[in-house]
């Protein structure tokens, strides 16, 4: 599966310097690296360490035994929480709204940035006359967002962006997810 993501000029540099930008050449080389599992499409229902190792059940019962055990599933990383593991957070009482948009004018890969009274509205150019469309507000305001029927929707955003991109359409269901920061982790013993 592909995917279009937006990511800074430094740090498409950075990937490349350390030659992971190019999927197909990591697929081979993970491909071709012995103890090493990459799983996809499950979820982690348990993980456990212990002196010799740890262990990780998956969502479909599978169990796999290893010696090093990585969470990178988010700083919200559940199998974090799993391991015991806390996290200082802080909640920025924030919301991010986050959907592609179709666009009758190009982007000319430009990425544009609205600030409005209580709003940031953000579009991120990808392929076509296609934009990742990030709007963040105050949390109180995610049902409503969520809510709006499509047009309305449609309407609301391209009235924002100044009708810079000409009518705008919804392109994928939105989703939303809480403004936080996290800065410590620490282990529990």
């Amino acid at each position: 599966m592909d995917y279009d993501i937006a990511l800074t000029h430094l740090s498409v540099q950075i990937l490349k310097n350390l030659r992971v930008w190019d999927r197909q050449a990591v697929s081979d080389v993970t491909r071709k690296t012995q103890n090493l599992d990459i799983v996809a499409d499950t979820c982690i229902t348990s993980v456990s360490s212990r002196i010799d190792g740890a262990s990780v059940i998956t969502g479909d019962g599978k169990i796999f035994e290893a010696s090093l055990v990585v969470a990178a599933d988010s700083r919200f990383s559940e199998t974090r929480r799993m391991m015991g593991i806390s996290a200082s957070m802080f909640d920025f009482g924030r919301v991010c709204v986050v959907c592609r948009m179709d666009h009758d004018l190009p982007h000319n890969n430009i990425a544009v940035e609205c600030f409005h009274y209580g709003r940031t509205l953000a579009v991120l150019p990808l392929s076509g006359n296609q934009s990742s469309i990030v709007i963040t507000a105050p949390m109180s305001d995610r049902a409503g967002i969520m809510n709006m029927m499509e047009d309305d929707f449609n309407q609301d955003v391209q009235r924002r962006f100044g009708d810079l991109y000409g009518e705008m359409r919804l392109a994928t269901l939105m989703d939303s997810i809480s403004v936080s920061a996290g800065s410590k982790y620490w282990q529990k013993k």
